[in-house]
């Protein structure tokens, strides 16, 4: 595999989330869903039993020069993936909201290596991966003075960064063991 770094997919209930292709599959069939719900569910489920606040995921979904009625499309975009998932916001088993502060992943989540990455990589837990997220710094919407959030791409090249190390400490550690 180029690098060297697995690629993995998180895996709950009968879905199957693709992050670096995009895809999400029930049953290993190609569901539809639009990017921002898309990005949206990735979110949730890259940090399960985590709040994730209404304004990480606008800062999340949408540049910082784009201006739309954030409420309407986040709550829209929850409704897309719900109506995948086939949850409920009165009886959810995947999303819980948590009124006027976010949205909170409630299901088991597996990571779960490609085929021809090493086993090792396989069914490893997301946990590591939420508690790097958990370590970055958090900015308000609201917040005019001090330091600025990064541009969407310096946050996706930390993230990609962070995946990348844990995949590389997984590959040492079980060449270790060996």
């Amino acid at each position: 595999m180029p690098g060297g770094v697995p690629r993995a997919s998180l895996v709950f209930g009968a879905f199957e989330i693709d992050p670096v292709s995009g895809e999400i599959r029930r049953r290993g069939r190609r569901v539809r869903l639009d990017d921002k719900a898309f990005q949206l569910l990735l979110a949730l489920v890259e940090r399960p039993g985590v709040l994730v606040s209404r304004d990480e995921l606008v800062r999340r979904l949408w540049r910082e020069d784009v201006f739309v009625d954030f409420d309407k499309n986040l709550n829209n975009a929850v409704g897309r993936v719900r109506g995948v998932l086939g949850d409920s916001a009165t009886r959810p088993r995947f999303i819980e909201t948590l009124p006027r502060k976010g949205y909170r992943f409630i299901g088991a989540v597996e990571r779960r290596a490609a085929p021809d990455a090493p086993a090792s990589a396989a069914a490893a837990p997301i946990a590591s991966v939420a508690a790097l997220t958990a370590a970055v710094p958090r900015w308000s919407l609201s917040s005019s003075r001090g330091s600025s959030p990064p541009s969407p791409s310096a946050a996706g090249l930390a993230v990609v960064i962070a995946i990348a190390g844990i995949g590389l400490l997984t590959l040492v550690l079980s060449r270790r063991r060996d």
